[in-house]
């Protein structure tokens, strides 16, 4: 397994929002240019395609936050669709 941390030392996120930050389209920025679709697309792509896990921690009287990816290091596709390829010939010529 590979374990990715990330932690910075913002100002944090509230206990009573953090369990919504993964959902579609949740922003705590309405108007101010935050589509509340990045999180939701990294987990998607840490569970649905990685298939790892991502789990946060926060506390804001520590001012910090700690993002953790843990992946297999190999992926099984387990999917019946074919890769799609054609964008990779197609900028390499």
């Amino acid at each position: 397994m590979v374990e990715i941390v990330v932690e910075d030392n913002g100002k944090g996120i509230p206990a009573n929002i953090i369990k919504q930050i993964f959902d579609p389209f949740f922003t705590t920025k309405l108007g101010q240019g935050g589509s509340g679709l990045g999180l939701h697309i990294t987990h998607n792509i840490v569970v649905d395609i990685l298939q790892g896990t991502i789990t946060v921690d926060s506390n804001c009287s520590e001012r910090k936050t700690v993002f953790s990816i843990l992946m297999p290091v190999s992926v099984i596709n387990t999917g019946s669709n074919e890769e799609d390829t054609s964008y990779v010939e197609e900028t390499a010529a």
